[in-house]
Protein backbone atom coordinates (compact mmCIF):
# COMPACT_ATOMS: atom_id res chain seq x y z
CA UNK A 1 0.00 0.00 0.00
CA UNK A 2 2.80 2.32 0.87
CA UNK A 3 4.66 1.91 -2.43
CA UNK A 4 1.58 2.66 -4.53
CA UNK A 5 1.27 6.01 -2.89
CA UNK A 6 5.02 7.38 -3.67
CA UNK A 7 3.94 6.11 -7.41
CA UNK A 8 0.93 8.13 -6.91
CA UNK A 9 2.70 10.88 -5.14
CA UNK A 10 5.79 10.96 -7.53
CA UNK A 11 3.35 10.81 -10.60
CA UNK A 12 1.40 13.80 -9.66
CA UNK A 13 4.43 15.92 -8.88
CA UNK A 14 5.95 15.02 -11.89
CA UNK A 15 2.86 16.07 -13.84
CA UNK A 16 2.78 19.66 -11.84
CA UNK A 17 6.54 19.91 -12.70
CA UNK A 18 5.99 19.43 -16.35
CA UNK A 19 2.91 21.67 -16.60
CA UNK A 20 5.57 24.38 -14.86
CA UNK A 21 8.04 23.92 -17.37
CA UNK A 22 5.51 24.00 -20.06
CA UNK A 23 4.00 26.91 -18.75
CA UNK A 24 7.10 28.60 -19.04
CA UNK A 25 7.99 27.55 -22.10
CA UNK A 26 4.75 29.05 -23.57
CA UNK A 27 5.45 32.63 -21.01
CA UNK A 28 2.08 32.02 -19.31
CA UNK A 29 4.14 31.99 -15.66
CA UNK A 30 6.94 33.98 -15.28
CA UNK A 31 9.01 33.45 -12.17
CA UNK A 32 10.56 36.73 -10.58
CA UNK A 33 13.26 35.75 -8.42
CA UNK A 34 16.45 37.50 -7.57
CA UNK A 35 19.72 36.14 -6.31
CA UNK A 36 21.88 37.18 -4.02
CA UNK A 37 26.10 36.91 -4.91
CA UNK A 38 26.27 33.60 -2.92
CA UNK A 39 23.32 32.07 -5.18
CA UNK A 40 20.95 32.55 -2.20
CA UNK A 41 17.33 34.09 -3.43
CA UNK A 42 16.59 37.41 -1.73
CA UNK A 43 13.20 38.68 -0.95
CA UNK A 44 12.50 42.28 -3.27
CA UNK A 45 13.08 45.27 -0.86
CA UNK A 46 10.30 48.02 -0.58
CA UNK A 47 11.25 50.81 -1.39
CA UNK A 48 8.16 52.80 0.08
CA UNK A 49 10.25 54.35 3.09
CA UNK A 50 12.74 55.31 0.86
CA UNK A 51 14.40 59.15 0.69
CA UNK A 52 13.90 61.24 -2.81
CA UNK A 53 16.26 64.33 -3.65
CA UNK A 54 16.06 65.82 -6.51
CA UNK A 55 18.90 68.80 -7.98
CA UNK A 56 16.92 71.94 -6.67
CA UNK A 57 13.39 72.15 -4.66
CA UNK A 58 12.48 75.42 -6.99
CA UNK A 59 12.59 75.67 -10.74
CA UNK A 60 11.36 78.42 -12.43
CA UNK A 61 9.51 77.40 -15.64
CA UNK A 62 10.36 78.10 -19.45
CA UNK A 63 7.82 76.56 -21.19
CA UNK A 64 8.66 73.06 -21.11
CA UNK A 65 8.37 69.95 -18.99
CA UNK A 66 11.11 70.09 -16.53
CA UNK A 67 12.60 66.59 -14.93
CA UNK A 68 14.98 66.90 -12.30
CA UNK A 69 17.79 64.68 -11.77
CA UNK A 70 16.35 62.30 -8.86
CA UNK A 71 18.57 59.83 -6.33
CA UNK A 72 17.00 57.75 -4.15
CA UNK A 73 18.45 56.37 -1.14
CA UNK A 74 18.14 53.42 1.04
CA UNK A 75 17.15 53.41 5.02
CA UNK A 76 20.82 52.98 5.70
CA UNK A 77 21.37 56.20 3.37
CA UNK A 78 23.48 54.66 0.33
CA UNK A 79 22.39 55.39 -2.82
CA UNK A 80 20.58 52.72 -5.15
CA UNK A 81 21.71 52.40 -8.53
CA UNK A 82 19.78 53.93 -11.15
CA UNK A 83 18.60 50.64 -13.10
CA UNK A 84 16.80 49.74 -9.82
CA UNK A 85 13.98 52.21 -10.37
CA UNK A 86 11.90 53.87 -12.73
CA UNK A 87 11.08 57.82 -12.23
CA UNK A 88 7.83 59.28 -13.32
CA UNK A 89 6.67 62.86 -13.18
CA UNK A 90 3.31 64.47 -12.80
CA UNK A 91 2.25 67.79 -13.51
CA UNK A 92 5.39 69.34 -14.06
CA UNK A 93 4.52 70.91 -17.50
CA UNK A 94 2.66 73.82 -15.95
CA UNK A 95 3.42 76.34 -12.97
CA UNK A 96 2.60 74.88 -9.78
CA UNK A 97 3.96 71.67 -7.61
CA UNK A 98 5.12 68.12 -9.57
CA UNK A 99 4.61 65.13 -8.38
CA UNK A 100 8.03 62.67 -8.67
CA UNK A 101 7.26 58.64 -8.44
CA UNK A 102 9.85 56.34 -7.99
CA UNK A 103 8.72 52.50 -8.81
CA UNK A 104 10.99 50.09 -7.83
CA UNK A 105 12.59 47.54 -10.39
CA UNK A 106 14.02 43.75 -9.71
CA UNK A 107 15.01 43.25 -7.03
CA UNK A 108 13.25 46.22 -5.41
CA UNK A 109 9.46 47.00 -5.42
CA UNK A 110 7.01 49.50 -4.14
CA UNK A 111 6.54 53.29 -5.13
CA UNK A 112 7.87 56.46 -3.33
CA UNK A 113 6.98 59.95 -3.80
Amino acid sequence: MVKGYRKVLCGALSAMVLATVLALAAGVLALETSFAEDGEPQDPADISGYRITISKETYVYAGKAIRPAVSVFDAEGDPLPAENYAVTYDNNDCVGKALIRVEGKDPYSGTCE
